[in-house]
Formats: structure tokens, C-alpha cells, sequence
């Protein structure tokens, strides 16, 4: 009976334990801690942690304009540039 004894009591721990973490236990929920880093970052009155994650995003319309304004401006560079070279042949021919 000594030894029933001991193997109930070494092998009844283990058993529920392994039951305990198969079947699991109910976690509660997850508690806000704060945030890390500079609270600067973060608009006061935002209260929504996701919403903060997220950088503003432009629609596809407002992309594409910003992409033409941005292609218009380095055609006028290079137009200047080109410009710029013929004053400065016109300049030194007699």
C-alpha cells in the first residue's frame, strides 16, 4: 500500500498538470500597460492605440496627382538644365 501511495502522489500531479495545460485555463483579458517611447509622438486626443499605428494614408487619386506634379517638376528641371546649356553655348560663340 506504501508504494500505491507513492506512485498516486508522483503520477496524479503529472497527469493534471498535463490535463491542465491540454485542455487550458481562461485567460483574461490583456490590460493595457501604456505605451513605450516619447508620449509626444501621440496626439492627445486620440485615444485609440490602433489608430496611432497607422500613418495616414493618401487615396489612390492623391497619390497619382502627387506622382504627375512630381514628374511635371523634373521635366521643368531638365527644360531649365537644357536651357541653361545653350544660353552658355550662345554666350561663348562670336
Amino acid at each position: 500500500p506504501k508504494m500505491m501511495w507513492v506512485l498516486l502522489v508522483i503520477v496524479l500531479p503529472l497527469i493534471g498538470s498535463i490535463v491542465w495545460f491540454a485542455v487550458g485555463r481562461e485567460y483574461s483579458a490583456p490590460v493595457s500597460r501604456g505605451t513605450f517611447g516619447d508620449p509626444r509622438r501621440y496626439s492627445a486626443t486620440d485615444g485609440n492605440a490602433a489608430s496611432r499605428a497607422q500613418p495616414l494614408r493618401l487615396s489612390t487619386e492623391e497619390e497619382l496627382a502627387a506622382l504627375d506634379r512630381e514628374i511635371e517638376y523634373h521635366a521643368n528641371q531638365e527644360r531649365i538644365a537644357k536651357l541653361e546649356a545653350e544660353i552658355e553655348k550662345r554666350r561663348w560663340q562670336p
